[in-house]
């Protein structure tokens, strides 16, 4: 069982292992950023805030042999999956006893392989805490248009909303 935030490429590993060129080797040295995650032998996961970045990691998954539905799908955190997989289960759950949130997990479906017992994958440095919670979601289309850009240092956009005074972070691939 993998999180699921923003935008999310999740890929059968199954399919990396034998299909990927190069191999999962190949594939983890790849990866366009640090929001992969992996529950070892069932999903794994890569973040995006920016559809458009993603839409540039499906190209390099697509020239490295991945089929789009059958071994990977496009996931969306409130919505669930984009683009349709019969293999894939998701659910928003109050997974941790010290967060009233709830946060987006997927997973391979029992009738595809799936284990009954779930475990639960995340980034490495991700937190409750860092988590993008559904409350403070900001569609990337409100976001252009009513937010001002206030930075964008090598990427990673600082937006401010005239409206709440809030400020939002996006990180590009």
């Amino acid at each position: 069982m993998v999180l699921a935030e923003a935008y999310s490429v999740i890929i059968r590993t199954h399919a990396i292992k034998t299909n990927f060129k190069g191999g999962y080797e190949a594939f983890l040295y790849n990866l366009p950023n640090k929001t992969h995650c992996s529950d070892s032998d069932e999903l794994d996961r890569i973040g995006f805030m920016v559809w458009d970045d993603m839409m540039i990691y499906v190209k390099s998954l697509v020239e490295n042999n991945l089929s789009l539905s059958a071994d990977f799908t496009l996931f969306h955190m409130l919505d669930g999956p984009i683009i349709k997989a019969d293999w894939l289960e998701w659910a928003r759950l109050a997974w941790f006893e010290e967060s009233i949130d709830e946060f987006t997990f997927a997973w391979l479906s029992p009738n595809y392989g799936g284990e009954e017992e779930l475990l639960f994958a995340y980034p490495n440095d991700w937190t409750p805490e860092k988590s993008i919670k559904a409350t403070d979601y900001t569609p990337e289309g409100e976001l252009r248009k009513r937010f001002q850009l206030l930075k964008n240092d090598k990427g990673f956009c600082t937006y401010w909303d005239p409206l709440s005074g809030k400020v939002r972070y996006v990180g590009r691939s």
